[in-house]
């Protein structure tokens, strides 16, 4: 069996052509975790007697919740290459400069649209400007210390730049394979069990996610002990994604007929981060393969837009949920747009979404690549 490098030697094609096509699939996965009007779990919308109403669960509660385990496992293995290449001072340096500063501006810009469409359009968004009654407030919804951000899945910046300063101490539990293991088994413990959802110190939430950590030192160990990860062939591979796609859908079953309670869904939704990582290997198998194929090549394209969509996209879903006027509420309503909707109609507006997405995250890119041009200095 073939396998593809992942170590610090130069043959990097492979796993960098994985990186760079699963980065915007990922994002755009996530996107459907935040997309409005198709209600998920614990809503009880899941019926076998109503096949499609198994999409929004399907889809937000099962397949999106694979990307912030699969985008931090990346965060960490990139993480290790970077820290091999220059100090830790720089690093956080970057690290400021392309997470911390993002996600402060992107809060401010959701804060500024919801304030903009309240005063010129009347939009109500109760729910963000409740949270605002003095000075105090307003800086605590945008460094979400205390509650989770006002452009919400920017959440993931703020624990992915904590996390980030903790690199030489990753670096000290990775030195040896065994060591790295045995702390990634005591953490898949305490996640599973004990440890909060929320991992907080004196009312302040330092982590909004008690699985991140465990995802970064994963992607941390494959960066720094991994001599190659194995190269299955396509068939192999095909069978077992479309075998892991057939039992993310009997997840979303057994979720909509047993309803557990909602604190045991999110204690136990970390293990479909795992059952990705274990998918990684014949994803990128896939991909690699494929590398000529048009759906790999699409992704290709998208991928330099894939942090623009992921920074803009919660936006839309922002303007859809609001209060909207009389008017604009009545034309959403003669779309039908819910979970018993028709499949066609259900399809047709992830696919409008995606696309809506897609073309902000670009109009981001463009206006924001123009505006660097014209501050850089002539000659630079």
């Amino acid at each position: 069996m073939k396998r593809h490098r992942v170590d610090n030697q130069p043959d990097r094609q492979p796993v960098s052509l994985a990186v760079e096509t699963l980065r915007p699939a990922l994002i755009l996965l996530m996107c459907l975790a935040h997309i409005p009007l198709l209600e998920h779990y614990p809503h009880p919308l899941v019926g076998l007697d109503t096949p499609q109403s198994l999409v929004g669960p399907w889809l937000r509660d099962v397949l999106a919740r694979i990307t912030v385990p699969v985008l931090t496992v990346i965060s960490g293995f990139l993480a290790w290459r970077s820290a091999c290449s220059r100090s830790y001072v720089k690093l956080v340096a970057e690290k400021v400069r392309r997470i911390l500063l993002p996600f402060l501006l992107w809060n401010l810009i959701a804060l500024g649209l919801v304030f903009l469409m309240f005063r010129l359009f009347g939009l109500d968004f109760a729910d963000h400007l409740a949270r605002i009654q003095s000075p105090g407030d307003f800086l605590r919804v945008v460094v979400a210390h205390n509650a989770m951000p006002v452009n919400l899945p920017t959440y993931f910046l703020r624990d992915l730049f904590l996390i980030l300063l903790c690199v030489p101490i990753f670096s000290l539990l990775t030195r040896q394979l065994w060591l790295g293991l045995l702390v990634a088994m005591v953490l898949s413990g305490l996640m599973l069990t004990v440890l909060p959802l929320f991992i907080s110190l004196g009312g302040n939430v330092i982590l909004y996610r008690n699985d991140m950590p465990l995802f970064f030192l994963l992607g941390f160990i494959i960066a720094r002990h991994g001599n190659g990860l194995p190269s299955p062939s396509s068939l192999v591979s095909v069978v077992v994604c479309v075998g892991l796609l057939m039992a993310s859908l009997g997840i979303a079953v057994a979720l909509g007929q047993l309803k557990p309670p909602v604190e045991l869904y999110l204690r136990l939704r970390p293990l479909l981060g795992l059952l990705a990582l274990a998918a990684l290997p014949f994803a990128i198998s896939l991909i690699v393969a494929g590398r000529e194929r048009w759906p790999v090549l699409a992704l290709q394209r998208l991928s330099p837009y894939s942090y623009s969509i992921f920074l803009s996209h919660f936006l839309i879903a922002m303007v859809i949920t609001a209060n909207l006027p009389d008017p604009i509420s009545r034309w959403l309503q003669t779309l039908q747009v819910d979970n018993w909707a028709p499949w066609w109609v259900q399809l047709g507006y992830i696919s409008a979404y995606l696309l809506l997405c897609i073309g902000l995250g670009w109009v981001v890119k463009t206006v924001y690549d123009r505006l660097v041009n014209r501050l850089r200095p002539a000659g630079h």
